[in-house]
C-alpha cells in the first residue's frame, strides 16, 4: 500500500460496497424464506384438512360396511324365523 493511504480508501469503499450488496441478498433472501415458509403453512394446513376428510369418509364407511352387514344378519335370521 502507498503512504498516502489512497489504496486504503478505495478498499474500503469496495468493502462497503460489498457489505450493502451482501445486505440486500439477506434481505431479498429472508423475505423468499418468509414466502415460502407461508406456502408450506398453507400447504400443510391443507393437507391437514384433506386428511381429516379422508379419515371421516373411512370412518363413515366403516360404519355403513358394519350397518349393512348387520341389516343381512338380520334380515338372514327373520327369514328362518318365517321358516
Amino acid at each position: 500500500m502507498e503512504v498516502t493511504g489512497r489504496p486504503r480508501w478505495a478498499e474500503v469503499e469496495e468493502l462497503h460496497k460489498q457489505r450493502v450488496a451482501l445486505e440486500d441478498q439477506i434481505k431479498r433472501l429472508e423475505s423468499q424464506l418468509a414466502e415460502e415458509q407461508s406456502k408450506a403453512s398453507v400447504h400443510e394446513n391443507a393437507s391437514q384438512k384433506e386428511h381429516k376428510k379422508v379419515v371421516k369418509l373411512q370412518q363413515a364407511l366403516e360404519e355403513q360396511a358394519v350397518r349393512t352387514h348387520i341389516g343381512l344378519s338380520g334380515s338372514r335370521l327373520l327369514s328362518l324365523s318365517y321358516l
